[in-house]
């Protein structure tokens, strides 16, 4: 019975010790979650990291343990990565100039230069009055 004395309340986790904005302390160190991208980079503490296996997931788990090195993990699999070191920059693109549009005017037999209406013929005697 829940209820019964003597029963502790369960814990989370037995390893997890401080948990604030994303990120969780344990006995090992701070893991933190980590949007990948798609081109496989992450960004973290400022730094931009390349993964080098090919994975389909959107987050990964970067742990840095007490002794000052990182791991990257999804699923508990540790994931190859390498740390880029200056960010790359994006070729510049040349907008090509447009050229005047030349009005349009549709042909001769076109439906448009047809007229709606049939022309009505105008009587000689409604102009005599």
């Amino acid at each position: 019975m829940p209820w019964a004395i003597g029963r502790r309340p369960r814990k989370l986790s037995p390893r997890v010790v401080r948990e604030s904005h994303g990120q969780w302390y344990n006995y090992r160190g701070r893991v933190t979650t980590r949007c990948l991208r798609q081109d496989f980079t992450l960004v973290h503490q400022g730094g931009l990291y390349q993964i080098h296996d090919s994975l389909r997931a959107t987050h990964v788990l970067v742990e840095e343990p007490l002794d000052g090195t990182m791991r990257i993990t999804h699923q508990g699999r540790p994931l190859g990565f390498h740390a880029i070191t200056s960010r790359p920059v994006k070729a510049v693109a040349i907008k090509p100039v447009p050229l005047p549009r030349r009005p349009v005017t549709p042909r001769p037999d076109h439906p448009w230069r047809k007229r709606l209406l049939p022309e009505q013929a105008t009587h000689a005697a409604a102009g005599i009055t």
